[in-house]
């Protein structure tokens, strides 16, 4: 694992990212194409990216998904993996309030479609557990809309 050669094509690469939170599986997808930068696993990677000054990152929110189809998050383009940011491109906190109630307003929509879906369906026990979930995810709505 070429560390050096890593960090400048990182560098590189969240530099010119249209939006600068990158997920961490298409930045490590860009480097794996590299020929130059050796072997390296996903867990060496994320260390090395953890512990590294000009980076940071963003772990995703945890929710209680076990009842929710993580194709249901895709649905609604949201990632459930970490994500890459240069610290110089870390937003504000109103932008980045403003980014979350974005997200948050796309998973509270994905979620009341996919209960709305349990309870056409017959699935009961599924929509208790996207009601839970709902209710989660707009109290976190709420929680964020205090930073905008």
């Amino acid at each position: 694992m070429n560390l050096e050669a890593i960090e400048q094509r990182t560098l590189r690469y969240l530099k010119q990212a249209v939006n600068p939170l990158v997920p961490f599986d298409t930045l490590r997808d860009h480097l794996s194409r590299e020929t130059d930068l050796g072997s390296f696993t996903d867990v060496e990677l994320l260390a090395f990216l953890r512990n590294h000054e000009l980076f940071e990152v963003i772990d995703p929110v945890q929710f209680d998904a076990q009842d929710l189809e993580e194709a249901d998050l895709s649905q609604a383009g949201l990632q459930m993996t970490p994500h890459v940011i240069l610290t110089t491109r870390v937003p504000t906190q109103r932008q980045m309030a403003e980014q979350m109630g974005r997200q948050l307003d796309a998973l509270v929509q994905t979620l009341s479609d996919a209960m709305a879906a349990a309870k056409q369906t017959g699935q009961p026990a599924k929509a208790q557990a996207l009601i839970r979930l709902l209710d989660r995810a707009q109290e976190l709505q709420q929680r964020v809309a205090r930073f905008v």
